[in-house]
């Protein structure tokens, strides 16, 4: 029998559909194209990519107005948010079901989850900073290492390409007493590019916990900068970035409470051809996480230093040859409610070795890797992905890929509370099956057919009351995308159902849906862009609860005033729906934004 629910969801897919289709009919093609690195570590047209990819585009992020990186991720099916309440309070998201711990966040290419949790602070990063966001769904430990089991996400941050001085600033104020102001300076000297991004976003924010009445505000002072020159065929890269800043939030017990926050990645980087076929990549990096609690001594940090080499060889001009080495020196001081993370938990080294082959012959495509990871605190894994694709003709292309990742016990898994030293690595196994069309420039379909099989999850044992590597869990989906750009017109529509089930006691896992839909149009017309988002998600279940469905709708507006000036809108959650993203946190209610804007 069919369920009503399911109807009124496709009725309402269907309605919205055709609105963002009828009015770009008449309108001429665009066929640029994005291009991704993240897939295969090697630049690629996005749509040629043999892994399901999503690219967020600068444009996408200003018509957007979005106020972290978190609001920019749940608007594209596949990818569910849990957020403890307003800006700046702690947020995870989960891709095609697998755990928030599951993803590998990276910026510039470089990782930055927490080594006390294996998460990324996503609510600390400022869209105003970034230049695109390439999203890559399905195993890539092959590429990555640990955290590769539901995707990777790498935010890219902006650094100018033109040879013409760019001066920007803007500021804005909204709901909740929020403000902020973002300048921006990007020059060109000889053949050497300087650029510096700097903004601040403050906050009173609203209640946090559903029993409160008391707001919880949020203040974030972030920046990026850079230099890059080239020297011949040699390309060397410095580049900084930086989110600091505190949030105030309601303890278990809810006191009020606050904390500091710091995140930061510096690089410097070296890119040379090696001949007419080769080429060779150095990067030298460090990432920190670190926050502070300002009523006790609780604190966690992570500092990974870390040397990523990787060269590429063309063999021919239907084969690229990648092969890499990976270290990284990881230190962890952490604390929490008193309890300090003893020595032995505190150091860690990482050691990887990847080869990876990119063939194209006749009418197919196949990418095949390889990676073996020692991890001193745990042992080893050796990971792989083989993707394959199959063109029936310029317009239809096939896809069928496995692959596989881990993800290796955090310090706190392994010395916190309950922690057990002997954990294994969380493991998975990942089989897809999918389809492309693109009948022409302007519209293009896909559907991604999936299993993840996750084994030795990292779970409480009340037996020895202590971690123990018992859970396993089975996610199956299918994933249906269309996208439409023609000229001064965008759209897209996304859809995912989803079965992803706890093994052991065949439960759904918590706060993930079995059905998502996403949509975006989005219109330019000239001195006017207008942007709307439609993001719906069926029930979900929490640790005491049950989770209603519900569903949102964002408008954005830009008018460009002249040349030089135009003036912003954003208004988020229009319908003012009340909803829930974790169990008894408060989620956004009505917001609205007005900002102006100056560049030369």
């Amino acid at each position: 029998m069919i369920n009503k629910n399911h109807v009124k969801f496709a009725c309402f897919a269907g309605f919205f559909w055709g609105f963002l289709y009828y009015p770009a009919a008449v309108l001429a093609a665009d066929d640029i194209e994005p291009v991704i690195v993240t897939a295969t570590r090697t630049a690629q047209i996005a749509d040629q990519t043999l892994t399901p990819a999503i690219v967020i585009t600068r444009q996408d992020i200003e018509v957007s107005q979005s106020r972290d990186v978190a609001e920019l991720l749940r608007l594209h099916a596949g990818i569910e948010l849990s957020r403890n309440g307003g800006p700046g309070q702690t947020t995870t998201f989960f891709v095609r079901g697998t755990e928030s711990d599951h993803v590998i966040v990276m910026i510039d290419g470089i990782k930055i989850n927490a080594r006390t949790v294996s998460i990324a602070a996503i609510q600390n990063i400022s869209p105003d900073l970034i230049e695109q966001i390439e999203i890559v769904k399905g195993p890539r430990s092959s590429l990555y290492g640990s955290e590769g089991i539901g995707g990777v996400v790498n935010i890219i941050t902006r650094k100018s390409t033109q040879a013409d001085d760019i001066i920007q600033a803007d500021a804005g104020a909204g709901t909740d007493n929020t403000r902020q102001f973002h300048a921006a300076y990007h020059t060109m000297v000889n053949n050497t590019r300087i650029g510096i991004d700097a903004k601040r976003f403050t906050t009173d924010g609203f209640p946090a916990l559903t029993t409160s009445s008391i707001d919880r505000g949020h203040e974030n002072n972030s920046l990026n900068a850079y230099v890059n020159s080239t020297f011949g065929s040699t390309r060397i890269d410095l580049a900084y970035w930086t989110a600091r800043g505190a949030t105030e939030y309601l303890t278990f017990l809810g006191d009020t409470a606050d904390q500091d926050f710091n995140n930061n990645v510096g690089s410097v980087s070296v890119k040379s051809a090696l001949g007419a076929h080769a080429s060779a990549h150095l990067k030298l990096s460090q990432a920190i996480d670190d926050i502070t609690q300002n009523q006790s001594d609780d604190r966690a940090k992570t500092t990974r230093d870390a040397v990523d080499f990787q060269s590429d060889i063309d063999i021919n001009d239907n084969n690229l040859l990648s092969a890499g080495l990976y270290y990284a020196d990881e230190k962890v001081d952490f604390i929490s409610f008193g309890s300090a993370l003893p020595d032995a938990g505190k150091n860690n080294i990482v050691k990887a070795v990847f080869l990876q082959d990119d063939f194209t012959f006749a009418s197919n495509h196949l990418v095949a890797a390889l990676r073996y990871t020692d991890d001193r605190n745990f042992g080893s894994e050796t990971t792989y992905n083989l993707d394959y694709g199959y063109s029936i003709s310029p317009q239809l292309k096939l896809l069928a890929g496995i692959g596989t990742g881990f993800r290796a016990p955090s310090h706190v898994d392994r010395y916190g509370f309950g922690g057990n030293p002997e954990l294994k690595a969380e493991t998975s196994k990942n089989i897809e099956l999918g389809s492309r069309y693109k009948p022409d420039n302007q519209h293009s379909f896909s559907a991604s057919l999936f299993q993840n099989d996750i084994d030795n999850l990292i779970n409480w044992d009340f037996s020895t009351s202590m971690l123990e590597n018992i859970g396993r869990a089975r996610i199956r989906g299918l994933e249906l995308g269309y996208q439409l750009r023609r000229q001064n017109w965008s759209s897209r529509v996304e859809i995912i159902f989803q079965d992803p089930r706890d093994q052991v006691t065949g439960d759904i896992l918590l706060r993930r849906a079995k059905r998502s839909l996403t949509m975006a149009v989005q219109h330019q017309k000239n001195q006017h862009m207008i942007g709307a988002e439609l993001l719906a998600t069926s029930e979900r279940a929490d640790f005491d609860t049950t989770l209603p469905s519900y569903g949102i709708v964002n408008l954005n507006y830009l008018y460009r005033l002249n040349p030089a000036w135009q003036v912003k809108t954003h208004i988020e959650n229009l319908f003012d729906k009340e909803y829930q993203l974790a169990s008894g946190y408060n989620a956004q209610n009505r917001f609205l934004m007005l900002s102006i804007e100056y560049q030369h």
